[in-house]
């Protein structure tokens, strides 16, 4: 059982969100713990206890800022993977849609079988195959979600 491929591009979109809230709620609250020490906002607590509360709330939010840098460091590596992967589709596709006709795939299937489900699974192990056949160091995930592009363009 293959795991779910996410798409770079997806992965792109979810690290650009995650950089940006984590950078926004570290700035924001950086900001506020300024005001707090310097009591603009005034909080009535004891010494001791404001003082444990900035640094610990400090700490907490120096980490959200570390997360966010992290993920924006990360979102140059995704960009350069997404057009990658896309290169790596169009050039799959392109052999595939080159080589494979539907009439093609059903002429392959020793007998045509009775149903739409097992018509599906035995055009879909036949594709599979071809894939891997040309594309061996392909990731599981990545083809069968290919397999699922091409299979709906072609019946």
């Amino acid at each position: 059982m293959s795991k779910t491929y996410i798409k770079k591009e997806a992965a792109y979109e979810d690290a650009k969100s995650t950089a940006s809230t984590f950078l926004i709620i570290g700035a924001v609250g950086i900001i506020a713990l300024i005001l707090v020490g310097f009591d603009i906002i005034p909080l009535s607590m004891e010494t001791y206890t404001k003082i444990l509360m900035l640094v610990v709330m400090g700490a907490l939010f120096a980490m959200f800022l570390i997360v966010g840098i992290v993920y924006q460091k990360r979102l140059a590596s995704l960009k350069t993977e997404i057009h990658k992967e896309e290169n790596l589709a169009a050039t799959i596709s392109d052999w595939f849609f080159e080589n494979f006709t539907a009439e093609g795939i059903d002429n392959q299937i020793e007998q045509l079988s009775e149903g739409e489900e097992a018509l599906y699974f035995a055009r879909c192990e036949i594709m599979a195959e071809a894939l891997k056949n040309q594309f061996p160091d392909l990731n599981e995930g990545f083809a069968d979600q290919l397999l699922e592009e091409f299979y709906g363009k072609l019946f």
